[in-house]
């Protein structure tokens, strides 16, 4: 049964190279890290949801919104082979009923925050990009502001933007032997290269003290994804064997 369906839109991916281990805390049970030559990512991550229904219904004045959240990456092993997913630290939309929905019904780590964007065209040497701009928070109020050329391609096979984006599922450890599962389907994305012109945050007051590290880091790369329409299937709860 399909729990949600809409559009993902614009979605802004900042993949920072971590060390394994700041994953772990997070593992579900079942779930290993995922690695791209031995290197793992947290991906801060930014979009647009828009022409939303859940179960079916379109909920006014919860139809179209922002989310960021932050993301790790982990696969599963199944019978018929690996799944590849993510977990999340964090997820921050602008309305508490959305934040609410997704705590009770999928254990997610959702907080409502306000959160603005905005568009705009910008020049940029002789060529013209577009602006993306987020704010978000209330004391502070972060701020995130990225160009992008707008010249979509398709995902190059075996390509650093495949790792990031190809994870179909998500992940949600509840206790050391119980793990939500959910199957996110939509088609490949198409992408285009971006550039960070500006990030204000503090990680470790927005995400705790374990992610202070990234305070200061440097993205390992920065792009924004097309989007198209998704659907959230039904939660799988898995139950595993205690050590």
């Amino acid at each position: 049964m399909t729990f949600l369906k809409a559009e993902w839109r614009d979605l802004i991916l900042l993949n920072y190279a971590i060390p394994p281990e700041s994953v772990e805390p997070w593992l579900p049970a079942d779930c290993e890290i995922d690695l791209e030559n031995g290197l793992t990512y947290a991906s801060l991550v930014f979009f647009e949801f828009q022409n939303t229904r859940v179960l079916g219904v379109k909920w006014p004045w919860h139809v179209n919104f922002s989310e960021i959240n932050l993301r790790l990456y982990v696969r599963r092993k199944t019978d018929t082979g690996w799944r590849r997913g993510v977990v999340f630290v964090k997820e921050l939309v602008p309305r508490p009923l959305i934040a609410w929905t997704a705590r009770v019904f999928y254990r997610e780590p959702y907080e409502a925050v306000p959160i603005r964007r905005d568009v705009s065209a910008s020049t940029e040497g002789e060529a013209m990009a577009r602006r993306l701009d987020y704010y978000w928070g209330r004391n502070p109020e972060y701020h995130l502001r990225v160009l992008s050329r707008d010249r979509w391609g398709p995902i190059a096979e075996g390509s650093h933007e495949e790792f990031i984006l190809e994870h179909y599922w998500g992940y949600n450890r509840i206790s050391g032997t119980r793990t939500n599962e959910y199957e996110v389907v939509h088609p490949r994305w198409k992408i285009s290269p971006a550039r960070v012109e500006k990030l204000h945050l503090d990680f470790a007051q927005q995400y705790g003290k374990a992610w202070d590290f990234l305070n200061g880091m440097v993205p390992f790369s920065t792009f924004v994804a097309q989007g198209s329409e998704v659907r959230v299937e039904a939660l799988n709860r898995l139950v595993s064997a205690p050590l």
